[in-house]
């Protein structure tokens, strides 16, 4: 009953008006109390192969955000990111996601960040390398000091923290 309330077809009213009703294959209905549940287990699988793959980068997913880490030298946290990043993307294709391009990198060190930035949009996706990025009203900065110049306005929910992405 709860997929079909998920996948049936949606209609827009506005002024009175209401739309012809179009059918919905790929959404979660905002403030329906199983969505959680429902994205949590279209991702479940795919996610710990994902994580069972690449033990040492650390996935945490909150609904349809997701957050990948790696400690190490720059080279190390190059390569454990990308050889996620690049089994993240069939993850997505295969399971029909899109990233956001709101996504963003955030590392300690500029050169990586540009580094994994590059090889990133060379994959195709559109992301943003920054310094301090904000996530569900947390901010992260990988080692660098916060202040409120540098969590000023121009700050999006992010969907790369590390690598952090939302669908």
């Amino acid at each position: 009953m709860i997929i079909l309330q998920h996948t049936a077809p949606r209609a827009i009213q506005c002024a009175g008006f209401t739309s012809e009703p179009r059918p919905i294959v790929r959404s979660i209905l905002a403030g329906c109390k199983y969505s959680k549940v429902l994205t949590k287990a279209y991702l479940a699988e795919s996610m710990h192969q994902l994580a069972h793959n690449h033990p040492e980068v650390s996935l945490e997913t909150y609904f349809d955000d997701t957050t990948a880490m790696a400690r190490g030298s720059q080279a190390d946290v190059h390569n454990r990111l990308m050889d996620c990043m690049v089994d993240f993307k069939k993850l997505v294709r295969k399971l029909k996601l899109k990233i956001s391009p709101k996504s963003t990198v955030v590392t300690s060190s500029e050169k990586l960040t540009k580094a994994i930035c590059d090889e990133l949009n060379r994959l195709g996706w559109q992301i943003r390398a920054d310094r301090v990025t904000r996530d569900l009203g947390i901010t992260f900065g990988a080692g660098v000091r916060k202040t409120e110049t540098s969590l000023g306005l121009e700050i999006n929910i992010s969907q790369i923290v590390g690598l952090k992405f939302i669908k």
